[in-house]
């Protein structure tokens, strides 16, 4: 499929194809029952000419004879009975439901992507499940080359870590605390929590961006967004809802970002040196020393990003308006609603500061965002796209398809392998490795 535009990438999906693979795989089931209906027939013939000639069990008799094609009659009928349940258990699987727990959202661009995705993964299961089936019920195809073990085990491991992994992505709590966050991803304390660092590269280079931090987005819309969190295709986002996460995170984590431990000290020095530009920074420098990492990596990417969009002149924003609109949420100690008129003035004066003074307070602030980094970390590799997208470590002209071009490898490699009669334990470690 040939995409034209970033929102039509999710345009295609395999529903439909499903449901006729579903109804051809019943067909296949049915047509062969009806054969084994004909194979009864043509049985009963065979038995009649059994009667009709006297017995006679020397090893090439023609009684003998008749005796052995009876018996591999009842023995194909039997295996054909089995590949016929094979076909009729896949048509079941392929219009049953996806075997992970995983509801379509109410916002309808999340539940296209998800619709593509769901039943990529779905179809791909009900084959290899399909094959596995074939080789352990159906002595002739367990017996057959073409699905040995070690053509079937990586797309076995592969069909498994699919589902793995979405289940881990739809888990994401990003209503949690910045260290949970990390934690849950099983990434350091030195880096962002991976979809943030996706949201804020996304809205620091973006070219026009008037209303971000300052327009709402739809409610139900950002819920949707962070209940989804981890399958989310944030380059096709737009930047006033990305902006509304985060200023949604900011305003509603249990653990301000701004730590609850150090509010005090900031209110204070801020309420004692706001005139005093040279003692403030001072002060704010022996307070920020004790901050946590991972609440410094954040706010320094916050920092770095709202100086970005206020330099934007697409923005027109400045750092009063900036501050009015992160501020409160950043610094708290509590509820917003709980802060004093007096708090929220101490507030809005020491987010400026921090934004005025950002290249003397966090010296790295150069370093938050590297645009090289960028395609990186919007686009990632994951086991689903180097699966499901296009990839071709060898060009072919039969197929473009990266699972074709992966089984055909696998081929080329099996053939070498007999012919250098290398062990069967490399082609596995082989297999595993290139896939995963």
């Amino acid at each position: 499929m040939i995409v034209n535009s970033p929102y039509q990438k999710y345009d295609f999906n395999l529903y439909n194809k499903t449901i006729e693979l579903a109804q051809k795989a019943s067909q296949v089931g049915n047509v062969i029952q009806t054969i084994q209906g004909a194979m009864v027939e043509f049985e009963k013939i065979i038995e009649s000419v059994i009667t009709s000639f006297p017995q006679n069990d020397t090893p090439a008799s023609f009684s003998s004879l008749l005796n052995l094609t009876m018996k591999f009659q009842v023995n194909l009928k039997t295996e054909l009975g089995l590949v016929a349940e094979n076909y009729r258990k896949l048509s079941d699987k392929l219009k049953g439901p996806w075997d992970w727990k995983e509801k379509f959202s109410t916002y309808e661009r999340i539940k296209k992507q998800q619709i593509q995705e769901i039943f990529n993964i779905q179809t791909y299961r009900c084959f290899i499940n399909f094959l596995i089936d074939a080789k352990t019920n159906c002595h002739f195809i367990s017996q057959n080359e073409v699905l040995d073990d070690n053509k079937l085990r990586p797309f076995i491991l592969v069909s498994d870590k699919l589902v793995s992994d979405r289940k881990k992505l739809l888990s994401l709590d990003y209503n949690q605390p910045i260290n949970q966050i990390l934690k849950q991803e099983n990434r350091q304390n030195t880096v962002l929590p991976e979809y943030f660092e996706k949201i804020m590269y996304k809205l620091y280079y973006e070219k026009e961006i008037e209303g971000a931090f300052r327009q709402c987005a739809g409610v139900t819309e950002m819920i949707e967004y962070v209940k989804y969190i981890g399958i989310i295709d944030f380059q096709l986002t737009d930047y006033i809802l990305l902006s509304a996460i985060v200023k949604k995170y900011l305003r509603e984590t249990i653990e301000p970002v701004w730590p609850q431990s150090h509010f005090d000290q900031l209110m204070f020095i801020t309420g004692q040196y706001a005139s005093n530009p040279i003692q403030w920074k001072m002060k704010f420098r022996s307070i920020y020393q004790s901050v946590p990492s991972e609440n410094k990596i954040f706010i320094e990417s916050l920092i770095a990003l709202c100086i970005k969009i206020i330099n934007n002149p697409t923005s027109k924003m400045n750092i009063q308006n900036m501050s009015i609109c992160i501020a409160p949420g950043f610094i708290r100690k509590s509820a917003i609603n709980d802060l004093t008129q007096s708090s929220h003035q101490l507030v809005f004066i020491a987010f400026s500061n921090m934004l005025t003074y950002a290249k003397e307070l966090f010296p790295d602030l150069g370093m938050k965002f590297i645009e090289s980094r960028y395609d990186q970390i919007m686009n990632p590799q994951t086991l689903y796209k180097d699966t499901f997208n296009e990839k071709l470590l060898k060009q072919s002209t039969i197929s473009k398809s990266p699972i074709v071009n992966r089984s055909n490898r696998w081929v080329r490699q099996q053939s070498s392998i007999q012919t250098h009669k290398r062990s069967s334990a490399m082609l596995n470690r082989l297999s595993i490795k290139q896939l995963c």
